[in-house]
């Protein structure tokens, strides 16, 4: 789930080289209303008209933490730097647990992927941990049960299917592979337009110089060479760690882990994913650069718990833990897989946030199944109790023209869509980019959430989600089922509530708080589209 599905890749491939994407493209469409239409902000999140009906008001949202558990985070980032939660209790590098939380330094959160002990980069899916776990102790001369046998089968069988995929990727791209190689080996990190054509007139192979060509295209096009590493470079790099390292069940990063994990080295080495789910949430909205981040009343706590593969079950009820209580309002999680080794872990911290009246925003994931039928972890069941989370939001990625992702998953269990598609957002190094998944969408209802959350304090965790559910934008419009191109459906059908629209959860809140309350005077009037400044919307700042 961390990573948009790699492959469909030949046909991506070809559209993608040859029509280099731009930020005008990509735009703030998911933000604002850019222009509105009959549903309100054509499928957007109506940034624009909840800043003005805020505006017109006497009040400003309090601040919230939002706790982005993830890969790291560039917490020096321009667009982010002055939003990162610090820990004021806590004097920076001393050595000493300052504010006696158990945690040396953590200024900015807490990594458990890094520490005394080693670094945890690149990890196993979690069924390959399973499976290997399973074949251990059954050659120790233990007797599986024929759940766990069952179990067994299972996992091995999902693993050799996956890693044929990803072999026969790797083989059909071995071309587009090399070529990703030698650019960045001969031309270095930035490279121009020059290099890569020398690249080009000295490999060989059709598939070698195609890529070359889409590369040199791009930068033809305007796109910056950190631009074009991301979007057509990268994606090889995965094909390989999946067969290295995700898949691979000889490899296992914890022989290597010599003492404990844990420290505040926030960032790392894949930090990505989580610095662009940051820039969704809380963006800085008016210093002139880059984006706009929904919410412009948080602090970004920092929580390192995403590797190259699948995040561990302990490290993450940890992080949930930390996150909870260091003063977070809500947890963002843009992480999810198939399996689960210990399923329980999370569940005791998911009811200890539910305790603490913490709002939990999930990404539904990018695999195409209806999560009706299909199970992925972290989930919003809480087994033990036999009842769904009453603070757990899970979200569903939309597109720009209001329909579902094609990769999105979706059904009754996911509470609400959001914009997943061509979302741009900041990125390490001062950059920005253009991300799909449902990665992106779970932030964009974590801002939503904590603008609510400040503006009307009172509310709990469970009545946010209430509202941010119910109103929501519903469309009845039939759709393509993702997964499922040839069949139809109700949008209103995939998902139990519709798109989050920021305006009307606003509008929907005030109807909470007791009458009488200055939360229950906010927002009298309504705002006309001619309000709303469309030229801002549309401002783009190039990487």
């Amino acid at each position: 789930m961390k990573f948009q599905h790699l492959l469909s890749l030949g046909a991506a491939m070809l559209s993608l080289g040859l029509t280099a994407q731009s930020t005008e493209q990509v735009g703030w469409w998911w933000n604002y209303c850019s222009p509105p239409n009959e549903l309100g902000c054509d499928h957007g999140i109506g940034a624009g008209r909840a800043q003005m009906l805020i505006e017109n008001s006497s009040l400003s949202p309090q601040k919230v933490i939002v706790a982005v558990l993830d890969g790291g985070t560039d917490i020096n980032h321009e667009d982010l730097k002055d939003v990162i939660w610090i820990n004021s209790d806590e004097i920076a590098d001393n050595g000493i647990d300052d504010d006696g939380n158990g945690y040396v330094d953590d200024i900015h959160g807490w990594s458990l992927l890094s520490g005394p002990g080693g670094v945890i980069g690149h990890d196993n899916f979690e069924l390959v941990r399973i499976e290997r776990q399973l074949m251990a102790r059954k050659n120790a001369g233990e007797k599986l049960s024929k759940a766990d046998k069952t179990l067994l089968k299972e996992v091995r069988k999902a693993r050799k299917k996956r890693y044929k995929v990803a072999r026969r990727n790797q083989l059909q791209f071995s071309g587009f592979t090399r070529a990703a190689v030698d650019i960045k080996s001969h031309c270095g990190e930035d490279f121009n337009y020059e290099c890569v054509g020398q690249v080009k007139d000295a490999g060989s192979g059709l598939s070698y110089k195609l890529m070359c060509y889409m590369v040199q295209n791009n930068l033809e096009l305007g796109s910056s060479s950190y631009q074009v590493t991301q979007r057509l470079l990268a994606p090889f790099d995965q094909i390989n760690h999946s067969i290295d390292f995700h898949l691979n069940i000889e490899f296992d990063p914890m022989e290597s882990i010599q003492g404990p994990l844990g420290d505040n080295q926030v960032v790392g080495n894949f930090s990505e994913h989580g610095t662009h789910v940051a820039g969704l949430i809380g963006a800085i909205q008016n210093n002139g650069l880059g984006i706009k981040g929904v919410a412009n009343n948080v602090e970004i706590m920092v929580l390192r718990v995403v590797p190259n593969g699948d995040e561990r079950d302990e490290q993450v009820a940890e992080a949930i833990r930390y996150a909870v209580d260091n003063g977070a309002s809500i947890i963002n999680m843009s992480f999810g897989k198939s399996h689960s080794q210990n399923p329980d872990i999370v569940d005791e911290a998911t009811r200890y946030a539910e305790a603490h009246d913490v709002l939990m925003v999930h990404a539904a994931g990018n695999e195409s199944l209806n999560l009706d039928r299909d199970i992925c972890f972290p989930n919003a069941m809480d087994e033990m109790n036999a009842r769904r989370y009453s603070h757990w939001i899970e979200v569903g990625a939309s597109t720009s023209s209001g329909n579902p992702a094609r990769f999105s998953n979706y059904g009754q269990y996911v509470d609400v869509f959001a914009p997943g598609q061509a979302i741009y957002s900041t990125m390490p190094g001062n950059h920005y980019l253009d991300n799909d998944g449902t990665s992106m969408a779970a932030p964009v209802v974590s801002g939503v959430a904590a603008v609510l959350r400040g503006l009307f304090p009172e509310l709990t965790a469970a009545q946010i989600r209430d509202i941010i559910m119910n109103s929501a934008v519903v469309i009845e419009t039939e759709v393509s089922i993702p997964g499922k191109r040839k069949k139809k459906a109700p949008f209103s059908e995939l998902t139990a509530s519709g798109i989050v629209n920021l305006e009307h959860a606003i509008r929907l809140a005030k109807t909470y708080v007791p009458e009488g309350s200055p939360e229950s005077e906010v927002i009298d009037s309504d705002v006309t589209d001619e309000e709303v400044d469309i030229e801002e919307t549309e401002e783009v700042v190039e990487d």
